[in-house]
């Protein structure tokens, strides 16, 4: 991951909240982003997180026109993750410090009613945590739950649609900052996760299951071991699993066998995946697009 905030000398001079329509280049690589941080896919469109210039992006699949939604100065700037729910909202973990989750309008002004003033802390409503980590990244189910990786407390926070902390699952054991979550809402059944076992290389990352059923009270169950995977460790949950694994983009069945792999380079930081099963591989400048069997 990437952090620390880049000059804006390439942040679009419009104010924040307006948002500029753009035709970007052909499809197999989409250039043009700024410290790009996270990506996710909703209904149809790649959101991409720009750090560098306190933008998120949101591309069409179909028609490749994009939207470029700016934010105020220096808000997404400790900025980990964006994921968006089934109303279009944008919650961005680590927005203003990276104790907070804040939810945004399609515009990218604060939705208010969302937690206390549109935000949410690791320890609570409208509070800020305190520590070295905060929010690693969210993932959002099929009923609008947002799932956070609170990696300063070691574990994963279940928080309403409303904003309100609604329970937790505390049985992480590591503190490493490639922690990472998968929501497979299309089932609406399970989280999967990728929890580091070991602080030093070669890595040896666990992919588990935690059913959310068993949400506050269960264990999750180790499916697969993942060795030599880098500083860049990412899953996305469709039918089978897709984790970015280092330099290379491996599946999994939701049992953690190994289906197959594609070398893509060290470059990339993020994956998402559409429901054709084509993989947007994340780097700070670009997106490459990518099939796999």
């Amino acid at each position: 991951m990437v952090g620390g905030q880049q000059p804006l000398d390439d942040r679009p001079n419009i104010p924040p909240g307006d948002i500029i329509i753009t035709q970007p280049a052909p499809p197999e690589v989409w250039y043009g982003y700024s410290t790009a941080r996270a990506i996710t896919i909703r209904k149809g469109k790649v959101y991409i997180l720009n750090t560098g210039n306190d933008t998120v992006t949101a591309r069409d699949i179909n028609s490749s026109t994009e939207a470029t939604i700016v934010f105020p100065r220096n808000e997404l700037a400790r900025a980990t993750d964006v994921a968006v729910d089934s109303r279009g909202r944008i919650f961005i973990a680590g927005a203003g410090d990276h104790y907070l989750i804040r939810a945004y309008k399609k515009n990218g002004q604060r939705y208010t009613p969302f937690g206390v003033d549109g935000e949410i802390g690791v320890y609570g409503q409208g509070t800020h945590g305190e520590g070295n980590n905060g929010w690693f990244n969210i993932v959002i189910d099929s009923n609008d739950n947002i799932y956070g990786l609170d990696g300063n407390n070691n574990r994963i926070v279940k928080i309403s649609p409303e904003g309100v902390i609604v329970g937790s699952y505390n049985g992480l054991t590591g503190r490493e900052t490639n922690f990472r979550l998968g929501c497979d809402w299309n089932s609406g059944q399970d989280i999967f996760l990728i929890e580091s076992s070991l602080p030093n290389n070669p890595k040896a990352d666990m992919v588990k299951r935690l059913p959310l059923d068993q949400f506050s009270s269960g264990q999750a169950e180790t499916v697969s071991t993942l060795t030599d995977v880098g500083s860049h460790t990412n899953i996305v949950v469709k039918d089978k699993l897709f984790v970015l694994a280092g330099n290379t983009i491996k599946t999994f069945s939701k049992n953690g066998a190994e289906l197959s792999s594609l070398w893509v380079g060290a470059e990339f930081v993020d994956i998402a995946v559409d429901k054709n099963k084509k993989i947007y591989a994340l780097s700070l400048s670009k997106v490459r697009v990518y099939e796999m069997d």
